[in-house]
């Protein structure tokens, strides 16, 4: 299996949530890489991010998609994410963290998430350099 880095172009989180919670979601979220125990080689818009310090990414608002009983909310960043290995990563909802995902390979480049005390639907959509999409649904 060839050693293919982790080369990320966009990240988008998609949150459901009935419409009386769309309005009380701040504009930003922050999605923090979390430090690594390896010293593998991690950088972020061209810039390398020690691995033993988190690395911040701001996720903006980007537009409503209205439904009938729901509301799909996208926050989405365009950073230009590199990794040699896996990550792993963090989101914090009003200052609690609701959300923590891993990037892995095994034979691909995988995505797994989870939800932390939150009581909503959630996708998480992510293009690669490869053009390759890596989706994970909760």
């Amino acid at each position: 299996m060839p050693n293919i880095p982790l080369q990320l172009r966009s990240f988008k989180l998609h949150l459901i949530l009935p419409k009386n919670l769309r309005n009380r979601l701040a504009k930003t979220f922050t999605l923090i890489y979390v430090p690594r125990t390896s010293a593998t080689l991690s950088e972020i818009n061209g810039a390398k991010f020690p691995p033993k310090k988190p690395a911040p990414i701001v996720l903006r608002r980007d537009r409503l998609v209205e439904a009938e009983s729901d509301t799909e909310v996208v926050y989405a960043s365009t950073d230009q994410v590199f990794a040699s290995d896996g990550l792993r990563f963090e989101v914090s909802f009003c200052w609690e963290k609701s959300l923590k995902g891993i990037f892995q390979r095994d034979v691909r480049w995988g995505l797994e998430c989870e939800l932390i005390g939150l009581n909503i639907l959630m996708k998480i959509s992510v293009v690669t350099d490869q053009g390759v999409l890596i989706g994970e649904r909760e």
